[in-house]
């Protein structure tokens, strides 16, 4: 019965051990441990284990344990785990009813078992060391990413801007008598100007390390907005919500509002009033957030970079990979109004 109930508690214990959250993994395994050293000792001190076959089954699971708890975890509790179920391992053949002559098979016995003990452990770390390699690798070809990035920056973005220069002075001397070949030149400007600003937009987000900014970041940023222009700016947030949602869900409303009040400032000139509000909704039968950015004057036409860029275009397509929605539009008394719905665990 001992040994029918150990080989199940072994067995049973690779499902959480291989496929369960890693908080599992070091109690799955000394529990199923430690029942397998009981029945060794009621083995030890009694009749002895009986089931040859159960106890194959067994230490094979405990093995398997072994290689799980060093692979999953390589905290100092797994350590022990992992130890605990090879010593589980090695006693299990000394535990079966034996005679005093066999002191030789039990041994090698047990060198057997233990050293396979020792094979799953060294597959562990193995298989973690080509993790390891495999990060370092990555790291190493981000870091040459990067470098290849800043060098295309400054090259795109030097000739971008040397071409403005050449065609603002253009423009000096053909404006004086053909003004249409200086409107020509100003949109070539544009252009330019656009194109670098890709290009940066491009970099400046590979080359970026530290964390994205969120929805605790927004009382910073309408504050940083506030004095310029003359502007005020009122935001409404709650701090709770931002505990309650993804932290890509964050950084997309953060991106959001960013790109609205810049809008704002080149597009609405006469506005004197901007308002910021994040509240919970739901978005389907999801929790979600809305983000609603509401200014009194006028919107003009928004321009939008080749590419996407960080402009409001980039951000509603940002916005829909999240599974969320962007509008906007004029409200009542010539007000212009951004909304959008952001689930607050996006899939």
């Amino acid at each position: 019965m001992l040994e029918a109930l150990a080989a199940t508690g072994a067995a049973v214990a690779l499902a959480p051990a291989a496929l369960g959250p890693r908080t599992f993994v070091v109690p799955v395994i000394l529990s199923a441990s430690a029942l397998s050293l009981a029945t060794s000792a009621a083995g030890l001190f009694g009749a002895g284990r009986s089931s040859g076959g159960l106890s194959l089954v067994e230490s094979f699971a405990l093995i398997a344990l072994v290689f799980f708890a060093l692979r999953r975890d390589a905290g100092r509790a797994a350590t022990a785990a992992a130890v605990v179920a090879g010593v589980a391992v090695v006693c299990i053949i000394p535990a079966h009813a034996t005679s005093p002559d066999s002191l030789l098979v039990n041994a090698a016995g047990m060198a057997l078992w233990g050293f396979g003990a020792l094979v799953a452990a060294g597959c562990a770390a193995y298989l973690d060391s080509l993790d390891a390699r495999r990060a370092h690798a990555v790291a190493h070809a981000r870091r040459d990413q990067r470098l290849a990035l800043a060098r295309d920056l400054h090259d795109f973005v030097a000739h971008d801007v040397s071409a403005i220069v050449v065609q603002a002075q253009a423009a000096k001397v053909v404006g004086l008598h053909d003004r249409s070949q200086a409107v020509a030149a100003l949109e070539r400007i544009e252009q330019a100007g656009l194109h670098a600003l890709s290009a940066m937009d491009r970099a400046l987000a590979a080359l970026r390390d530290t964390p994205p900014p969120g929805l605790v970041d927004l009382r910073a940023l309408t504050a940083r907005f506030a004095p310029s222009g003359g502007l005020r700016v009122e935001l409404e947030l709650d701090d709770e919500i931002a505990g309650e949602v993804a932290p890509q869900v964050g950084s997309a409303a953060y991106r959001l509002v960013s790109e609205a009040l810049t809008n704002v400032r080149r597009h609405a000139p006469a506005a004197t009033r901007v308002s910021v509000a994040v509240s919970r909704a739901t978005l389907g039968a999801e929790r979600a957030i809305a983000v609603t950015v509401t200014n009194d004057g006028a919107m003009g036409p928004t321009p939008t970079r080749e590419g996407g860029g960080y402009g409001l275009a980039g951000v509603r397509e940002h916005v829909g990979a999240l599974g969320g929605t962007v509008r906007t539009g004029h409200v009542g008394d010539g007000r212009w109004q951004l909304v959008a719905l952001l689930p607050a665990t996006p899939a």
